[in-house]
Order: C-alpha cells, then structure tokens, then sequence
C-alpha cells in the first residue's frame, strides 16, 4: 500500500510492507487526514514501513536495535566492538555502542548518527527500555529515504509517522530545500495577504488565532507554520500540528508581514533592527543542533526572509482591537 501527504511543500510517500500490521493501511483520521494528496510522482521523504522483529538483538520481542543483517542491510564501519566481532574486529551488526548519539530530546525520542545515515530511536513509558518506533534515514539528493520499524499495536494511533516523527523529517527536508518552521499562527486575511504572528510558548499565538477567528479568511494554524520561498515569493503554509485551539489547515497564502508578539497593555508596533528580528525569529525555529551545516543554512534563511519581508515586534491587548490595528498599519504602509 503507498499514500502519499503533502506538508509544507514536502511531499511524503509512505509504503506499508504486507508484513507490517494491518492497522497502517487503516484511513488517516485527525488533521493528517487534511494533508493526504493523490499522485504517484517521486516524493521528497520516501517511507517504507515495515513491523518485522528481531529475535536475535530485542530480547525476543522487539524491535531491532543494533541493525542486524535479517533486519535491514549490513554496513561495516571503522570502530572495534568487542560484543559483536568475536572481541576482535570490526562490528558487523552496527550496535548502539558503535554509533554516536546526537541528540536527546529528553522526552520521546533520541537521534543517533548510523554509519553514514542517522537513525532516530522513539520510546515511552509505555515501550519502556525497547523502542516502540525506529526510523534510519539516508539522504537523497534533496530528500529522504526512510525505514522504519514501527510496533504500531500498543498505539490507538495508526499512523506510522506520528509526531513528532513526520515533522522531524519534514524538518530535515525543509533544511536542505531553503524552507523553515516556525512556532506560529497564521492568518488569511480576507483580501488574501498572510500575518505571521510567531511567539513561543505562552507569547499568544491561540490567542490571536482566536481573536481572528471569524474575521479572517482562514487560520492556517494556531501554533506552527512552515515558510519557503517559491519563484520570487516567500509563501507561509498550514501544518498539521497545531496548538491549543487545535487549527490547522493544509492551505497556502503570499507571507505579507510578520509580528513578533509580545503582550502588553496597548496594542503597538515596533521596529527590529534586522539582527534583532533574525535572533527573535530564531528562538522560534525548530533548530538542528546536531548539525553545524544545517544550523548555518537556518540563520541564512532567516537572514533573506528578514531582507524579503517586513518584520515588527507586536504588542497586543487581548480583545478584537488587535485585528483592527494591524488593518490599520499595514493599510497605512501600503
């Protein structure tokens, strides 16, 4: 079975192996649903999804850990390891001692470098000390290919790339294509121009996506948006992981302006120096830090959509007068 999604401009094939549960191949339910696009045409992140176990290397029930030859491909590299090699030699089966952890959420999910590829391992307290999720990734030119190992039966959820999997990988993509994330709401107002209103937690993102709501055309999303430019113009688009007004949407609008929100008694705009609006903008990226390229391609990023788009720190009251005075200035700047 392949379906395929579309987030953000990154396309997502997923391929469900006939040994994997049956319950991959059920209907997406929940804002994924809205993201499911037809077509048969290459994908930027190429998923296979399988549930076959490893005996030799979980404990008997499990999932692989050590990318064993039944499981996926062997791949040699250059550290000795004593439990696999006979206690002389290189190891054959790429255990996690051989391989370098990157990162670690501390939460759900932790990302190790795999040879050449990375591998990321997903565990709960629900999976305890083995992973419920594994997904070794390789590059592709300007996209992924995945693998993913996945015990999809101790979850209600049948989707095999659920958060936050699917937006680390779209992340990924995103990097490589000149595209970025952001912790954001955006607005379609009713003549068709895109506010992007980015904040961090807590900065009243839902808010304005309520105070919004049935004045604007639409809310593309109450808490994360992806931005990419496409022939000349920076486009702002919905994703599925929204916030706590639980808006989002799989559409699309021209980026016009953005606010940096900050709360306060008046509404009012200020303006940033372009250094100061990249930092703010930062701290609302989903940034790679186990990556010095990519996180160099992020500030460069930023960097040209501060030079393309007008960017202002906004100071809001929480009533309708703060859709009205942003009306107002971007009417008055026009």
């Amino acid at each position: 079975m392949r379906y395929l999604l579309a987030i953000g401009g990154v396309t997502i094939a997923i391929n469900v192996d006939s040994n994997a549960d049956a319950r991959t191949t059920a209907p997406l339910g929940g804002p994924i649903a809205h993201f499911v696009v037809s077509g048969d045409a290459p994908a930027d992140i190429d998923v296979r999804v399988h549930s076959a176990e490893c005996t030799a290397h979980s404990g008997g029930a499990g999932l692989c850990t050590v990318h064993c030859a039944p499981c996926t491909d062997v791949r040699v590299h250059s550290e000795e390891c004593t439990a696999h090699s006979g206690g002389a030699g290189l190891c054959t089966v790429h255990c996690a001692p051989c391989t370098d952890l990157l990162f670690d959420s501390g939460s759900l999910w932790r990302l190790f470098a795999d040879g050449a590829d990375y591998r990321f391992e997903f565990r709960s307290s629900f999976s305890g000390d083995e992973p419920y999720k594994i997904a070794r990734v390789a590059k592709a030119g300007d996209g992924l290919t995945v693998d993913l190992q996945t015990r999809v039966t101790e979850y209600a959820n049948t989707y095999p790339l659920q958060f936050p999997l699917d937006e680390l990988l779209v992340n990924a993509v995103l990097t490589q294509q000149g595209g970025i994330e952001l912790h954001s709401c955006g607005v379609v107002d009713r003549n068709g121009d895109g506010y992007l209103f980015a904040g961090n937690s807590g900065g009243g993102k839902t808010t304005t996506a309520r105070l919004w709501q049935g004045e604007a055309k639409e809310i593309l999303s109450d808490d994360r948006i992806i931005l990419r430019r496409e022939n000349g113009q920076w486009w702002m688009y919905g994703t599925p992981w929204h916030g706590e007004a639980e808006i989002c949407s799989a559409s699309r609008a021209p980026l016009r302006r953005i606010f940096l929100l900050d709360k306060a008694g008046r509404n009012e705009l200020r303006p940033l120096s372009q250094a100061a609006a990249i930092a703010r903008l930062f701290s609302c990226t989903f940034p790679p830090f186990h990556d010095a390229g990519a996180m160099s391609a992020v500030v460069g990023t930023l960097a040209e959509i501060v030079r393309d788009v007008p960017v202002a720190a906004f100071s809001f009251v929480k009533d309708p007068s703060a859709v009205g005075f942003v009306r107002d200035a971007f009417e008055a700047a026009a």
